[in-house]
């Protein structure tokens, strides 16, 4: 967890001088619309000239967390009536090769 927050800091830094806007998105998804029990929902998102990416800061990664990016992608289009444009996960230990994911 240490590692995800402090690389997550170091990304935000560099974005920053590069004239990105780095914001952490979070909402609590009470009638379960895209998640099976109530929880809440969050992301980071980059932001430059309108532009929105997605993106997920792991240090392992399961197919439950491509997943939740997925669903946690959905409902903030939906919440905010915003597009995300772009997506990605950064992640230090990759999915293992047998996931199917690429």
């Amino acid at each position: 967890m240490g590692a995800e927050e402090a690389f997550r800091k170091g990304f935000e830094e560099i974005l920053s001088e590069l004239d990105y806007k780095v914001i952490k998105w979070k909402k609590f998804d009470k009638n379960c619309e895209f998640f099976i029990y109530p929880r809440t929902a969050e992301i980071d998102i980059i932001i430059k000239d309108k532009r929105k990416i997605a993106i997920e800061v792991k240090s392992s990664l399961t197919v439950g967390d491509v997943e939740n990016f997925e669903r946690s992608i959905r409902f903030y289009e939906k919440e905010e009536g915003e597009k995300i444009e772009k997506k990605g996960i950064v992640s230090i230990i990759p999915l293992s090769s047998g996931s199917g994911i690429r």
